[in-house]
Formats: structure tokens, C-alpha cells, sequence
């Protein structure tokens, strides 16, 4: 008998523990992934040729969804949930929707077919590997404010096609709001990237998320002489991205060497530099905005700290009409000798499409 009542509690534990794991939803539906996990996904995830409808892949995403996950996935559109993103680590400010850790792998699929629905075939391998990067900062720090897991998932509104409605991704280096009326991508912006270190290998496989922006930058800047250098410079020197939510639609006096002082060479590099940010998008909506010959000769662009690659801080901006662009290197928050991108591409008229209308910006 004293056995039997040393082995019973054991055997009863053991029952109840089953019987909790295949409960619907129970906490082992919710257990969480590792950054590596979630990372692994990601990776491996293809990428699909053939667009499909973004309304269709949002509700089926959320079918995918336990009842606890789907009420944190749905948020209200308003002012303020639509403006909840940040250039700040997730434990610095917290984000909205499901976290990419809690979701099951055939959940993170959908949501990662969701995403892609929404951006071109170059944004969606930027926004992969900016996750990977977050992977790769963990593994090598062990520091838990990084990780692949802590990314975000978020629909404001009702994804039907007779509704407004956006799609969030956002992480520690990484916001994506894709803005939908009647079934139809209207704004992809703001959109926040960033990256530490600006060049990563994991698995064996190099990545540079950021290089075609990084370097087309710099190439812009470069090909300035020395009064142009002088003319271009921004006096306050901002020593990270300046339009972040808390400032949106504070958009500061132009300042810098506007377009038309260019040399044709020059006009061309600040052009290429334009397109690095706009091919994660449907270029086609933004580009002859953008270009216009009377958009451009409003367009200014300008530097602070240093134009040296690879220095750090400096500071570059393309600032036109409707387009926002900046691009800020920071010290590494990780190690002090890393490269620190931040990036912030604005709209001034089209962000988060007509879900914030301009009387309540």
C-alpha cells in the first residue's frame, strides 16, 4: 500500500497533464516558439508567384486563429491604433495583435501569405530576412528583447471587400502597414525597417537586407562636391529617424540641396536611391508620383554627422513633396562596433491610405 499511494499522484498527474494538452486551445496550443523556430519558418517559406486576394488570405489567416489569439489579431481603427508603431525595441514599447511566437505553424504560413499578398516579391524578402536578422541577434547575444518571435500581427478593422482595413507586421526593426479599401491595396506607408548588423550570416547563408538602400544612399551623397556637401547639409543634425508615429504629419522645413541643383548624373542617383524604398512596394502606384518633373524640382536631399560609409552617426534624407525618405546609422545596440540602420519611408498624402483622413492627422 505504500506504494500504490507514492505512485498515485504521479499516475493522476500525469492523466489531468493529458488531458489538458488535447483541450483546444489549452496552453499547450499556445506554447511558445523559440525565436529559431519561427525563424526556420520563415526561411523556408516560399515565395509565391501568384498574387492572390489579400481579403480571402486575411479571413482565412484568422480562421487559423484560436479565439484568444483572433481577439488580440483584430483591432480597432483609430488614430491611435493606427499610429502604434515604433523604431524602439518590443520591450521599450509595446506592439498590437498576435505575437509570431504564439502562432501555430500552419497560423504563421497564413500570416506569412498574408504579408506577402501585400508587398512585391523585393519587399517580402527584405521583411523575411529583417525577421532572420532579429534571430540572429538573439542567438548570438542570448539577450530576449531580440528575436524572431517577438514580431507582430495585427488587422485594424474588417477585411471585407466593402471595407477599409490594414495589415501590421511589426517587430523591433520592422513595421509594414498595408492599407486596403474595397479589396484594393491603396498605401503601403509609413514603413519602418531597420538592421543590426547591417550584414549577418546564419545557417551558412549571408544576408544584407538593407545594402540596395544603404548603398544607394551613400552613392547619392557621394557624388556631391564640396560646396554641394556644404549646401546639402542639415543644420540640427538628427541622429535618428525624425518623422517616427509620435511625429506623424510634423514634417520639418526642407533643408538640404534641392533636385534641381543637381547634375543629370546626380538627379539619376537620388532616382535610384528613391526606387531602393519603392520596389518593396507596387512601384507603379508611387513611381510617377514621385518622379514627376514638378515633384522633383520641389525635392531636396540632405545629410548630417558624417557621409562616410560604415561611419557612425550619420544621417541622409530625401524629402519631396509627398515623399519622405530617411535613413539614419546609429551605434550598434547589440555591440558598439556594429553597423545600425534605421529607415523610415513616408507618404505625406497616402499614409495608411484614407483610413486617417487628413482633418484628423
Amino acid at each position: 500500500m505504500s506504494k500504490m499511494r507514492y505512485y498515485l499522484p504521479t499516475f493522476y498527474s500525469f492523466i489531468i497533464l493529458v488531458c489538458v494538452m488535447i483541450v483546444p486551445g489549452s496552453i499547450v496550443h499556445a506554447e511558445a516558439n523559440t525565436s529559431s523556430e519561427v525563424a526556420e519558418i520563415v526561411k523556408q517559406y516560399p515565395h509565391n508567384l501568384q498574387k492572390e486576394n489579400s481579403v480571402e488570405l486575411a479571413n482565412q489567416f484568422l480562421t487559423t486563429l484560436t479565439t484568444e489569439q483572433k481577439d488580440k489579431a483584430l483591432v480597432p481603427v483609430s488614430k491611435a491604433t493606427l499610429q502604434k508603431w515604433s523604431n524602439l525595441p518590443v520591450n521599450e514599447f509595446k506592439r498590437q495583435g498576435v505575437m509570431l511566437q504564439e502562432l501555430s505553424k500552419e497560423s504563421l504560413e497564413a500570416a506569412l501569405r498574408l504579408a506577402e499578398s501585400a508587398l512585391s516579391k523585393d519587399g517580402f524578402k527584405t521583411m523575411k530576412e529583417i525577421i532572420l536578422a532579429d534571430d540572429y541577434q538573439f542567438t548570438v547575444s542570448g539577450n530576449t528583447k531580440w528575436g524572431s518571435q517577438q514580431y507582430y500581427i495585427a488587422i485594424l478593422g474588417n477585411p471585407t471587400m466593402s471595407t477599409h482595413w490594414m495589415l501590421q507586421i511589426t517587430g523591433h526593426h520592422l513595421t509594414e502597414n498595408s492599407s486596403f479599401h474595397k479589396g484594393k491595396l491603396e498605401s503601403v506607408t509609413p514603413q519602418f525597417t531597420g538592421i543590426e548588423p547591417d550584414t549577418f550570416t546564419r545557417t551558412g547563408i549571408t544576408y544584407s537586407p538593407l545594402k540596395t538602400r544603404r548603398d544607394s544612399m551613400y552613392k547619392m551623397i557621394h557624388s556631391l562636391h564640396k560646396k554641394q556637401l556644404a549646401d546639402a547639409e542639415i543644420k540640427s543634425g538628427p541622429d535618428d529617424v525624425v518623422v517616427i508615429p509620435q511625429n506623424s504629419h510634423s514634417y520639418p522645413k526642407q533643408e538640404g540641396i534641392p533636385f534641381y541643383a543637381l547634375t543629370i548624373e546626380q538627379q539619376g542617383l537620388v532616382e535610384s536611391a528613391i526606387k531602393a524604398w519603392i520596389n518593396d512596394a507596387n512601384s507603379e502606384a508611387y513611381l510617377p508620383a514621385y518622379l514627376d518633373k514638378q515633384a522633383l524640382k520641389k525635392t531636396y536631399i540632405g545629410w548630417s554627422g558624417s557621409t562616410q560609409t560604415g561611419k557612425k552617426p550619420n544621417y541622409i534624407r530625401i524629402d519631396g513633396p509627398r515623399l519622405w525618405i530617411e535613413f539614419a546609422s546609429k551605434e550598434g545596440a547589440m555591440s558598439t562596433d556594429n553597423l545600425h540602420y534605421h529607415t523610415v519611408w513616408r507618404d505625406k498624402q497616402t499614409d495608411y491610405g484614407t483610413l486617417l483622413q487628413p482633418n484628423s492627422r
